[in-house]
């Protein structure tokens, strides 16, 4: 047996409750500088879309850092230098959504200390 709801129940939904939207993908708009030997991050790379991120890089990251799936840049850098970065990133939603982020990472050089 086939049960209808009448349709003035249907127009009672509110619509919040009908349709959930994920926020939309987004890249941060800078990286803070790292510094040789110390730890960095994780610092948020990617947010929003909907989770089950495919991060790739279509630059060298500076040696040591890494981009995790959650969309965190993180590792120990072992090179100074000023880095260009370029992420390209879809997330699983259906239809899919992608963003490219453009980031420049400054690592600075190692702290001597002082005696």
């Amino acid at each position: 047996m086939l049960c209808q709801a009448p349709v003035s129940a249907l127009a009672q939904t509110p619509v919040d409750q009908a349709i959930t939207a994920a926020s939309p993908l987004q890249t941060v708009s800078h990286l803070p500088p790292g510094r040789v030997g110390k730890p960095y991050g994780p610092f948020v790379v990617l947010s929003g879309g909907t989770p089950g991120y495919v991060i790739d890089p279509k630059s060298q990251l500076p040696p040591g850092l890494f981009v995790t799936a959650s969309g965190f840049l993180q590792g120990t850098p072992s090179k100074p230098g000023r880095n260009a970065i370029v992420l390209v990133a879809r997330d699983s939603a259906q239809p899919r959504n992608f963003i490219q982020g453009n980031y420049v990472l400054d690592v600075l050089k190692a702290r001597r200390l002082r005696r």
